[in-house]
């Protein structure tokens, strides 16, 4: 499963990042959403995941996941998020 990482913050990105790695997920790092924005229509591929932070400068996440085709989805609408990973088969 491939994740794009959106954080403006570097070390949430990277510690994301990383923690998504260690558990079998393919990640792309991106510093903010127009960088994500980049790397979403120039990616070959599919990229599976968005995760974002909300509140970004320049472009929300918001903003970004209507861009990208994405719709919103909460933890309140997966109760088992996070509890799932890519070795699970789940």
């Amino acid at each position: 499963m491939r994740v794009l990482v959106v954080e403006d913050e570097e070390p949430v990105r990277e510690l994301t990042g990383r923690i998504l790695s260690e558990n079998g997920y393919r990640v792309i790092g991106a510093a903010d959403g127009y960088r994500a924005r980049i790397l979403c229509d120039q990616f070959q591929g599919e990229i599976d995941l968005l995760l974002s932070d909300v509140v970004m400068p320049g472009m929300s996440g918001r903003e970004l996941a209507e861009h990208s085709g994405g719709h919103e989805v909460s933890a309140e609408d997966h109760d088992d998020v996070g509890r799932r990973s890519p070795q699970s088969g789940a």
